[in-house]
């Protein structure tokens, strides 16, 4: 009997950057649209929109299943050597091939899951050639039982081998596999065109009618509407810098241009006109109901994740307590405090004392109170006076981390910290730019090289950058495209472009350029039409002008996805903005 739906898996968002066109919120009311409760998502190489992904699927009712598709390179990790004479030196394919990176598959039962692969992907950072690079020999020890794996796409070792008539050693490596994993294990389906993916369907349902294996269908989604293929073939040509006419879609590689979240009904169709056999595909669409039913992720809210001045808590309070009668003496000896007002002074400190104690941010004050006057005064450097909520904290001016009087000034310390809010404070230190190099390697001499790192920020396509790229892939006129985009708002980055054109219209109607009206209209369709599937996508990531992450482990340890950037560990979360996804993961941000 057919299936009314099914758990779409085996899916790339915007964040498979260059690759996937779907946005986070798309891919969750889509699942709801087929009838879907829940839905997996696997980037390419990395966790960078685990905690949107999961926050998005619980505000709308759907069970997140997170993954991720892995690139292994057992060559990389065995003989690093023979890896780079290969990849560098070698114009044989065939050869060459032996070289090659391979796709695989992983998910998350539960949180200690969703760590077990955080941690997997981290190293893969730290292993990067051109991709982040993992081995079977880490697969199997990083994931557990609080995982889920199968034989993922056409990329895979398993697909490659049964490609290429090594049936036997596919075999081989599927029994491996299931000794590791056991139910956890699945034969990857996918249904398209391509005869190797027939091959390695036939070969599969095989397999689980000689060894009981399951099979799970997956839909590699890249997309989620039928006709986004474009979408994610201008991206292409936008990244190739090139014009649609030098580079055509019938020149473009991607055979397959249906990755998109199909309902129930063209599935099934899919597989009538591939020859994929029915009850084997009911099996397959049953498995994505079982790995939803054994999926069970709740990631906790600002965990306690900060780095310790000091191993022993009481050290650190005494050490804190010290630090603070000292500085509030030299206040007092300095007449920054008032002799007339010492007794409210002393009140107004107790108060704070007892919040920072209770919120447990005494080591993070030590750090900053450490880096401020052990490093960066020593060192000439100045920062600014207090921005913000912090100068509300007479702690913090009484320590010189911030130079502004709150009592003198009326400003309140509950809009800085309170009993009540959850989220860490942020001290914006606004170190000069020279010192703030200096500050990083003090840091990292200090907690330690593998602690600490920049903190990531993500470039998404605006309306602004979403015409700019059209104009220029479709050639469109130079000067009307840029005076188009002028009177566009730069402040706001995710706005419809409909809003923009009107805007433009009535600016232009106005100045009484009938050549930029025409323009407008010519183009609208595509400018709407086209350009609105843009906005809101990852366009490029870059680094945060002076965020740095101060992990409680070493990064490859932590429970903070990472990045590389230009030869650089970054994290692969966002903080800044609307985004505070280094805070909320219960990290320390500088």
């Amino acid at each position: 009997m057919k299936h009314k739906t099914y758990i779409p898996l085996h899916g790339h968002s915007t964040y498979s950057q260059g690759d996937g066109v779907a946005r986070i919120s798309d891919i969750v009311e889509r699942t709801k649209e087929i009838g879907a409760n829940a839905v997996g998502l696997s980037e390419h190489g990395n966790m960078s929109s685990f905690f949107k992904f999961y926050k998005e699927c619980i505000e709308n009712d759907v069970k997140p299943i997170i993954g991720c598709e892995l690139y292994l390179n057992d060559l990389y990790y065995s003989d690093n050597e023979q890896f780079l004479e290969i990849r560098q030196k070698e114009k044989d394919k065939t050869k060459k091939a032996i070289a090659d990176n391979y796709h695989q598959i992983a998910y998350c039962k539960n949180y200690k899951g969703v760590q077990n692969l955080i941690h997997l992907t981290n190293i893969g950072f730290e292993n990067f050639y051109r991709k982040p690079l993992v081995s079977t020999e880490l697969l199997f020890e990083k994931l557990d039982n609080n995982n889920i794996v199968t034989t993922g796409c056409l990329q895979s070792v398993f697909n490659r081998l049964i490609v290429s008539g090594k049936e036997n050693e596919a075999l081989a490596l599927i029994k491996k596999f299931y000794d590791k994993f056991g139910e956890d294990f699945y034969l990857e389906i996918i249904i398209n065109q391509l005869d190797e993916q027939k091959k390695c369907n036939n070969f599969y349902k095989k397999v689980y009618e000689k060894t009981g294996i399951k099979p799970v269908f997956a839909t590699d989604y890249h997309y989620v509407d039928k006709n986004d293929w474009f979408i994610q073939y201008l991206l292409y040509v936008i990244k190739g810098r090139k014009s649609v006419r030098e580079y055509p879609d019938s020149d473009w590689f991607y055979d397959v241009r249906d990755l998109y979240i199909k309902t129930a009904d063209e599935v099934y169709a899919l597989a009538q006109k591939y020859q994929v056999d029915e009850d084997f595909l009911n099996i397959a669409i049953k498995s994505t109901f079982e790995i939803r039913d054994k999926v069970d992720i709740e990631l906790p809210l600002y965990p306690d994740n900060f780095p310790k001045f000091n191993e022993i808590e009481e050290y650190s309070k005494n050490q804190f307590l010290e630090k603070l009668n000292k500085k509030w003496d030299e206040k007092v000896e300095n007449e920054l405090i008032p002799s007339d007002k010492l007794e409210e002074y002393k009140e107004r400190l107790k108060y704070e004392m007892k919040v920072i104690n209770d919120k447990g941010f005494i080591d993070y004050f030590l750090i900053l109170d450490d880096l401020l006057n052990n490093f960066v005064y020593k060192c000439g450097g100045a920062t600014g006076a207090g921005r913000g909520s912090a100068p509300g904290s007479l702690v913090l001016f009484v320590l010189d981390i911030t130079k502004i009087d709150p009592i003198k000034h009326s400003l309140i310390f509950d809009r800085f910290m309170n009993p009540a809010r959850i989220d860490p404070a942020d001290i914006d230190l606004d170190i000069d730019s020279k010192t703030q190099k200096e500050t990083e390697n003090y840091l990292k001499e200090k907690y330690g090289k593998n602690k600490v790192c920049h903190i990531a920020n993500f470039g998404k396509f605006g309306a602004k950058t979403a015409i700019k790229d059209l104009c220029r892939i479709f050639e469109l006129d130079f000067n009307l495209s840029n005076r188009l985009t002028s009177y566009f708002n730069d402040l706001k980055s995710v706005v419809q472009i409909e809003g923009e054109l009107h805007k433009a219209e009535t600016i232009a109607s106005k100045k009484n350029e009938i050549d930029l009206l025409k323009f407008i209209e010519e183009n609208r369709s595509l400018f709407t039409n086209v350009g609105n599937k843009f906005v809101g996508m990852v366009r490029q990531t870059g680094r945060h002008a002076s965020g740095i992450l101060l992990s409680n482990k070493t990064l490859d340890r932590s429970d903070i996805p990472l990045l590389k950037l230009k030869g650089e560990l970054v994290t692969g979360v966002q903080e800044g903005g609307y985004e505070r996804e280094v805070a909320e993961l219960g990290y320390c941000k500088l």
